[in-house]
């Protein structure tokens, strides 16, 4: 009896611990609603109820403050009160182009958001298509947060089921993150998108649809008339061949500049989410070498896949030999993964998605054959600090002129000249100190500064004149650059004496007969102190004057006292007589 009872009381504290946790976890429902017309304007405005078990006034306040962006007018966060099933707050986003719906999204998420949309009617393909690479919670997160910081609100779950495209007068039931596919049509095998990067301004495209042979053999005449109608006028070649089991429409481009890059592919994909950027996307070129990024998105919603599904794309990026690449990424729910292959020079990677983000990083490292750091000295702190940038003259002109246009579009004092032994491009940075400081911190980097220090004593006829050079160019130096000469180089256009120069490796070099001062060191970074000496003149005015003064003092005190023994002696001469 007593195993009974002890059996039926523990069945009732497991039901009772099931029911209380039951009960703990509290729904709040989201619903989602985008609105857009043909120019894709409109608004997107999602809802949240929060359970009226909830204490909202703790936390309304933080949500309000949250979810209002101060430097976007068209976001806004409303709280509207109890109401029957909840205490409910809107979200709005409003906007009047993708791109801007697009732009304010990515400052919502502090990440770059990505959203394709087609609408088709082509002898290939028919329906709507749509595909956001963000979710609705992520929109909301700043509430989602609040809330979960918050003991009355920190077992709310969110049920983000109701989510709504329209679309004119068309609307679409979405998941939580837009994923919205009509489209029906005539299945195609595969693509494949082939780009050269000369890395002289001009790509070379290269696009091939694989169709099935019953495809051509039915729709030979539409599909020529689709092809040729989307393919540019810049094409050097187009046109569809048998490849056996299929039929290949190639066209090929030659010689565009990135916007034709970007049209031309727009036109052949029937899209218009295609866009290529190519430059310094996160700030790693450097005087010595370039860090650029191509970057390419696009879809092909316009293209149908067997059984609907999404086709194989080929991409490939071709790279000059000499120039150097990091691993290809993808971006994958909003988050880039590395991806891809590299066979000599050429990029490639195979995807059956039906949009497409790909970043492929490349540059080229140019050599040099040593640094020379020079420090004029114009008068008290003023100064011109150069730095030569030297390089062979067999084959160092590339570099030189790259280096020259790195400095040259940041407004840097910048020149090109020759010398009997090298190609030179020379950055000059004028002013006090402190002004060349700025300038080195905004071409070199934050490690790379200049101290100037003077001492002057009352009663000294000299001012004791010191300036430390902090040299920190060691990031931009690849192995071989790291190992070339560099000289550091002290003249003066003033009336200062040079005394001494030494850097944080004990060497020390002492002026002789007027000479320039010179140190060597390699590796990029180094400590270089000088000394030197500016004469007071007016205190060596004073002091010649009191020394003549002493001297002339001293003179007729010897004449006076030499006359004054003369007197004596004469005056006894006299009393003796």
């Amino acid at each position: 009896m007593k195993k009974v009872t002890s059996l039926i009381l523990l069945c009732f504290l497991v039901l009772s611990a099931v029911c209380f946790s039951g009960c703990n976890t509290q729904k709040a429902q989201v619903t989602s609603v985008l609105n857009i017309d043909e120019n894709f304007s409109g608004n997107r405005l999602i809802t949240v109820k929060l359970p009226l078990s909830c204490d909202v006034d703790s936390i309304q306040n933080d949500i309000m403050e949250k979810g209002m962006y101060e430097d976007m007018e068209n976001v806004s966060c409303e709280y509207l009160g109890v109401e029957q099933d909840g205490y409910t707050f809107e979200f709005e986003i409003k906007f009047s182009s993708k791109d801007e719906y697009e732009s304010s999204v990515s400052k919502i998420l502090g990440r770059e958001a990505s959203v394709f949309v087609s609408k088709k009617n082509t002898v290939l393909a028919n329906g709507f298509r749509m595909k956001e690479d963000f979710d609705t919670g992520d929109l909301i997160s700043f509430l989602t947060k609040v809330s979960k910081s918050n003991k009355s609100t920190e077992n709310v779950e969110y049920d983000y089921a109701k989510n709504t495209v329209t679309v004119g007068t068309d609307t679409f039931d979405a998941q939580s993150t837009v994923d919205i596919s009509t489209i029906d049509g005539v299945p195609i095998n595969s693509i494949k998108i082939r780009t050269v990067n000369s890395k002289e301004g001009v790509y070379d495209r290269t696009i091939i649809f694989s169709i099935p042979n019953d495809t051509y053999n039915k729709l030979s005449n539409e599909l020529t008339g689709y092809f040729e109608t989307n393919t540019s006028p810049k094409a050097q070649y187009y046109g569809f061949t048998s490849q056996g089991e299929a039929w290949e429409y190639q066209v090929i481009y030659k010689g565009l500049s990135l916007d034709e890059t970007e049209e031309v592919t727009r036109m052949i994909l029937d899209s218009d989410s295609d866009s290529i950027f190519y430059g310094d996307r996160d700030n790693s070129s450097t005087p010595l070498s370039e860090g650029l990024t191509f970057e390419e998105s696009f879809d092909t919603f316009s293209f149908v896949g067997k059984d609907k599904k999404p086709i194989k794309v080929t991409y490939e990026y071709a790279l000059p030999t000499l120039t150097t690449h990091g691993d290809g990424s993808i971006k994958k729910n909003g988050d880039w993964q590395n991806t891809g292959e590299w066979t000599d020079g050429v990029f490639s990677l195979d995807f059956t998605d039906d949009v497409f983000s790909v970043r492929i990083p490349d540059g080229i490292e140019y050599n040099i054959s040593g640094i020379n750091f020079i420090l004029q000295i114009d008068d008290e702190d003023s100064f011109v600090r150069t730095t030569e940038f030297l390089y062979s003259k067999n084959d160092g002109e590339n570099g030189r002129n790259y280096a020259y246009n790195f400095f040259a579009k940041k407004n840097a004092d910048v020149e090109k000249y020759e010398t009997d032994d090298s190609l030179v491009c020379a950055v000059k940075n004028k002013g006090t100190s402190a002004e060349i400081t700025e300038q080195l911190v905004k071409y070199f980097g934050s490690g790379n500064f200049v101290n100037y220090d003077i001492d002057e004593n009352a009663l000294s006829l000299s001012k004791k004149t010191s300036l430390t050079d902090y040299i920190s160019l060691g990031h931009i130096l690849n192995s071989n650059n790291a190992l070339q000469p560099m000289t550091y180089t002290v003249h003066t256009k003033s009336n200062e004496n040079m005394v001494s120069l030494n850097d944080d490796l004990g060497s020390t070099t002492y002026a002789k007969d007027g000479s320039n001062l010179s140190i060597n060191f390699t590796g990029g970074k180094s400590t270089v102190v000088y000394h030197g000496n500016i004469p007071i003149v007016s205190h060596i005015i004073v002091y010649i004057i009191v020394c003549a003064v002493l001297l002339c003092a001293t003179i007729f005190l010897i004449i006076f006292m030499t006359n004054k023994k003369v007197f004596k002696r004469r005056k006894k001469e006299k009393s003796d007589v």
